[in-house]
């Protein structure tokens, strides 16, 4: 069985995906979302950085909060399926997209030397410490405008626990870092870190796996090749073929 930690509704896509190919799942969303409505005031000089759907769909939820930036923001977006909702939701100044915060931040040291500007990091309450600091020492002006808070779990649901402690959850989808630490949180709550000498565990991206890296054996430690859902699927379906 296979284990999905995303937010409800993102966890329900992927579930109905999964069941295509005959595999079982569990939905067990660690996080839910509270939406804002901020004033953002548009700048010829400001890149509206997107790389979470959860802003996306707070802009969707208040789309008219939000229609200035939408019709006229220029913006650089972090996630090929981000972009491809942001398109939905109207935007049509996508100036590059990024497979990843890296390459992003890469981009913005090399534009920095040619031209200036600003960005406006539209986030939620949990964030990317690590490009956020990267943006500070490269003194590349920079605002963040958090348009969600998230929420965590504080108990994993009863049907997930019976489910764990059969040992029937052979695979644990992680998309965050922050919720691979959630996801540990829970398991000392529940004194259930035993459970990882047997799990695997598949995660968005290197980075994010390596939240696990001295807490379980390091080959039953995944991450796809791209940070994307379609390399992740390919990533859980070789691991399901081993087990």
């Amino acid at each position: 069985m296979i284990l999905i930690t995303r937010p409800i509704n993102e966890a329900k896509i992927l579930a109905k995906e999964l069941k295509t190919f005959s595999l079982p799942v569990i939905i067990e969303p660690l996080t839910s979302f509270q939406y804002y409505k901020k004033r953002i005031i548009l700048h010829d000089k400001t890149f509206f950085i997107v790389s979470s759907l959860q802003t996306v769909h707070t802009m969707k939820t208040n789309k008219r909060n939000y229609k200035n930036i939408i019709s006229q923001g220029k913006f650089l977006v972090v996630g090929m399926k981000v972009a491809s909702e942001l398109k939905l939701l109207g935007v049509n100044n996508i100036i590059k997209k990024f497979k990843s915060s890296d390459s992003l931040f890469k981009y913005l040291l090399k534009k920095k030397k040619y031209i200036e500007f600003k960005v406006e990091y539209l986030c939620g309450s949990i964030i990317n410490d690590e490009f956020i600091s990267g943006l500070r020492k490269a003194k590349i002006k920079y605002k963040k405008i958090v348009l969600y808070k998230t929420i965590a779990v504080k108990k994993i649901s009863t049907q997930c626990l019976t489910q764990l402690k059969k040992g029937q959850i052979k695979i644990v989808l992680i998309y965050s870092v922050y919720s691979a630490q959630l996801f540990l949180k829970l398991l000392r709550q529940h004194k259930l870190t035993g459970i990882l000498k047997q799990t695997c565990i598949l995660c968005l991206s290197e980075r994010i796996a390596n939240s696990f890296k001295d807490k379980m054996p390091p080959q039953n430690i995944y991450w796809s090749h791209n940070p994307n859902q379609k390399s992740l699927l390919s990533s859980l379906k070789s691991i399901n073929k081993k087990l």
